[in-house]
């Protein structure tokens, strides 16, 4: 944070300025002249500490953060004098200065100001945030959300991986009636397939092996909130049996219980997988799918809304950079242009490792093009960038900026795209992938190798 420190005492400004310097990530600038209040650069600094040797000096400042309020700014002011009347005090603080003090001062005081003053201005930088991305989110599907928001029924969220399916379902949950109950949020695929059941449901005390106390289920535990069953269609056919009466009848058993539990939640369920080829025989039951959808919400991918893909980098770069403390940077045109031209498989997850990944490298306040990963970025090598991803190989050091493209094969090329699609899809999980190819984990491995891509 930067500070401003406003007195004729310069001995007392130095020290000063010394121990806010040495708190961490904050310095100062000194000024003895007071008519540099009159015009004031808001944006300029967090906090002003003012010490003042006379009356004339105390109606200054009092000028100042009546100018502050006036114009709507949260600028905090810490007035600092020698035996400050106790009605002057009062005529600050209700005016709007954040503290007044008097001399000699307590060093850990200023320090718990200082961290407060942080404290403050974080938590109005993350509410502004929070709205901003929130807004940017729903602009597109502001009318289906509130639209799902006000019934209560079940609903399908469907969209390519990392769109923002998890985020739009919470959305609902919070513009709905049951926003003051649970929110959960349960990646099916994720589910051991022994464990679904009781992960859902609930057990009873030695149900099966391992059991050894009664655990409640995720159905139970959000009460009359939201459930979200991301991933619906990794689901095996007997847990969709399972759940369909759950979804039909609204009561469920733990298991190894007899006793009946109704089901208050409401359910949303979200799949990356396209409506129509979702329902196969032996895949997912229609029933089951018909009951979830009673309402569907479809969610366009990024490279079909890229008039909103430097709306969202702005908002990633902003709580990136509040996250780890750093300047917020600038996006340079090449790499703008560069943001609204690239297709983005990835979606907005993708998006945000790249803006994080950029934040990490950018050393002047400029995100320039070589920030970007070299997995991505315009000028890399598309072979060795999947065997980056697959092997865990650090961007930088396996592909540098001027390195000259590797030409393979048409063949070659072809499988390379097939088998980076399968890992994008399933978030480069190579036993998921290789079901996505309908191939086995061994033949999957097998064609890694053969590409060289391990």
């Amino acid at each position: 944070m930067q500070g401003l420190i406003i007195g004729h005492d310069q001995a007392f400004s130095g020290s000063l300025c010394e121990l806010v310097d040495g708190m961490g990530d904050h310095t100062c600038i000194c000024h003895s002249n007071w008519s540099t209040l009159s015009n004031i650069n808001y944006p300029q600094y967090d906090f002003i500490f003012c010490h003042v040797a006379d009356e004339i000096e105390l109606e200054q400042v009092f000028s100042l953060v009546t100018q502050i309020v006036a114009a709507k700014q949260s600028l905090p002011v810490i007035v600092i004098g020698h035996n400050i009347g106790l009605l002057c005090k009062i005529r600050l603080l209700k005016a709007g200065a954040f503290d007044c003090i008097d001399r000699p001062i307590n060093r850990q005081r200023i320090r718990f100001l200082v961290e407060a003053i942080g404290t403050k201005t974080r938590l109005a930088q993350l509410r502004d945030l929070h709205t901003e991305r929130k807004e940017a989110v729903s602009a597109k599907f502001k009318k289906q959300v509130q639209v799902l928001a006000r019934i209560d029924s079940n609903a399908m969220i469907v969209g390519e991986t990392g769109v923002g399916k998890t985020y739009i379902a919470k959305q609902i949950h919070q513009m709905s009636k049951r926003r003051n109950q649970p929110f959960v949020a349960i990646n099916c695929g994720a589910l051991p397939e022994n464990l679904i059941e009781s992960e859902l449901f609930g057990h009873t005390k030695g149900t099966f092996t391992g059991a050894d106390a009664n655990r409640i289920g995720k159905f139970a535990f959000v009460k009359k909130g939201t459930i979200l069953l991301d991933e619906i269609d990794a689901l095996p056919l007997t847990a969709q049996a399972k759940l369909l009466h759950v979804v039909e009848e609204r009561v469920f058993h733990p298991l190894g219980s007899n006793q009946t539990q109704v089901l208050q939640a409401r359910i949303l369920a979200a799949t990356n997988k396209p409506i129509d080829s979702l329902v196969q025989p032996g895949v997912f039951r229609s029933d089951l799918f018909h009951r979830l959808s009673v309402f569907e919400l479809e969610i366009s991918s990024l490279r079909e809304r890229r008039s909103e893909i430097l709306d969202f980098a702005r908002v990633f770069i902003g709580e990136l950079a509040q996250k780890y403390q750093r300047q917020v940077p600038h996006f340079s045109t090449e790499v703008e242009n560069w943001m609204c031209a690239y297709d983005w498989p990835g979606n907005l997850r993708e998006l945000k490792n790249c803006v994080e990944h950029a934040l990490m490298c950018c050393e002047n306040g400029t995100i320039e093009i070589d920030d970007i990963p070299s997995r991505i970025r315009p000028d890399g090598n598309r072979e060795a960038q999947i065997s980056n991803r697959i092997n865990g190989v650090s961007d930088k050091s396996y592909i540098k900026p001027n390195e000259k493209i590797v030409s393979v094969s048409e063949k070659k090329q072809q499988e390379i795209t097939m088998v980076y699609q399968a890992l994008e899809k399933t978030n480069f999980n190579r036993t998921r992938a290789a079901k996505e190819m309908g191939i086995s984990r061994a033949a999957f491995y097998k064609k890694l190798h053969t590409l060289g891509l391990i």
